[in-house]
């Protein structure tokens, strides 16, 4: 693991608690280490002037090039995530609880985006300048940069991820209940689409958005599903077209393929 800054420097990991960091010379510039707990993520700040880093605690650490600490911010709950809004230097911050923070680099609490119950992703949507949190409580929401209230989609059990696609217009999200749901930025329903699996894992957009894919394991086998967006491959020429890359996938994975919907099974 390692991070590269706008002014050269470079970080490395050295052990379980420890981070190198390297000049843009190559000569060591200074050593982090976490004697008391494990570490989770380090990164530059976006000016490249300080490091931040994360541990399996409650604390968001800031250090200089040197390796000395600046400040420390402590969150309500052991942090998972920490990240930087994107061309900010505001920090975001997902705990183990049911609240996302944020927080400037002085260590003030900007704000608190809450759910009623754990939260289980975050997700920064840099298309829209928005965030994106889904809960256990079973709801989805999407806050402006700034932390306020602007959407809430609805699942009818815990969620466990958010999507967007890459033009940003449209939202994957699943449940626990194997429920997949496919929604416009407006919240408007797209699609309801319910699985027969005991354990769904994470829904995700093809690199080109064009396909929905789905992974998940029933009875211990691994089956990778394709799905095509709203209104895609409704013809049989678009059909054929993917047929040899399906077939190829099989082949390359030995995966079994299928379609969400059995009306365009290739």
């Amino acid at each position: 693991d390692g991070d590269f800054s706008k002014k050269g420097y470079i970080l490395t990991r050295s052990s379980e608690n420890q981070i190198r960091i390297w000049s843009p010379t190559g000569e060591p510039s200074g050593n982090i280490n976490l004697a008391n707990t494990l570490l989770r993520s380090a990164f530059f700040a976006p000016e490249g002037d300080r490091i931040i880093v994360t541990a399996f605690d409650e604390n968001i650490r800031m250090f200089d090039l040197s390796g000395n600490l600046i400040s420390t911010i402590t969150c309500d709950a052991r942090v998972k995530i920490a990240r930087f809004l994107p061309g900010t230097s505001t920090l975001v911050a997902q705990t183990s609880g049911n609240v996302v923070q944020l927080w400037n680099l002085q260590g003030q609490l900007l704000s608190t985006l809450q759910h009623d119950d754990n939260v289980t992703s975050l997700h920064l949507d840099e298309a829209n300048g928005h965030i994106m949190t889904s809960s256990k409580d079973g709801l989805v929401k999407i806050w402006s940069l700034d932390g306020a209230p602007l959407q809430t989609l609805k699942h009818d059990s815990p969620v466990l991820s958010t999507k967007i696609s890459a033009k940003g217009d449209l939202i994957l999200t699943t449940s626990n209940d194997g429920k997949v749901r496919l929604w416009d930025m407006a919240g408007d329903l797209l699609l309801d689409q319910s699985l027969d699996s005991i354990n769904p894992i994470p829904a995700t957009f093809s690199a080109d958005g064009r396909y929905i894919v789905l992974a998940y394991n029933d009875n211990s086998s691994l089956k990778i599903f394709l799905s095509p967006e709203v209104a895609y491959l409704q013809t049989l020429q678009e059909r054929e077209k993917l047929r040899p890359k399906i077939k190829s996938l099989e082949k390359q994975y030995n995966i079994e393929l299928e379609f969400l919907w059995s009306d365009v099974d290739p």
